[in-house]
């Protein structure tokens, strides 16, 4: 999909304007959403609800889906990054770009780990790694 998105955009009539929109579970859309840096990118998917429970000392990690679905809207989400890193403007000692700080908070991520990459053994997404 990603691959078609690339050929499209490499055609001189290419509309800008065009909208996007995938169906799936897989967190990893996010992030290869992302990476198109397509304004107009839609994520539905459906509700997953996270049961977490502690047995001695293993965790238990139950997940249920629901009748529910998500709308996840990749502008919203870009606009909440340029909120989160826009105090950097001025500070750093190269020209802010909102593009290369999404890349690069991609690429930090992918050392959690993700469906493609085992994690680093010091990180874990559920112990606030991410934060």
């Amino acid at each position: 999909m990603l691959d078609y998105i690339r050929q499209l955009r490499a055609k001189p009539d290419y509309d800008p304007n065009t909208r996007h929109c995938y169906y799936g579970a897989d967190a990893d859309l996010i992030m290869l959403s992302l990476l198109t840096h397509e304004p107009n990118f839609f994520i539905i998917r459906e509700e997953h609800v996270v049961k977490k429970q502690k047995n001695g000392g293993v965790q238990r990690v139950e997940l249920s889906m629901t009748n529910n679905f998500q709308l996840i809207q990749i502008s919203l989400l870009r606009e909440y990054l340029h909120l989160e890193y826009k105090e950097l403007i001025g500070k750093l000692r190269m020209k802010y770009d909102l593009e290369r700080i999404i890349d690069d908070f991609i690429f930090f991520c992918f050392f959690i780990g993700n469906d493609f990459l085992p994690s680093l053994s010091a990180l874990d997404i559920a112990e606030g790694s991410l934060d």
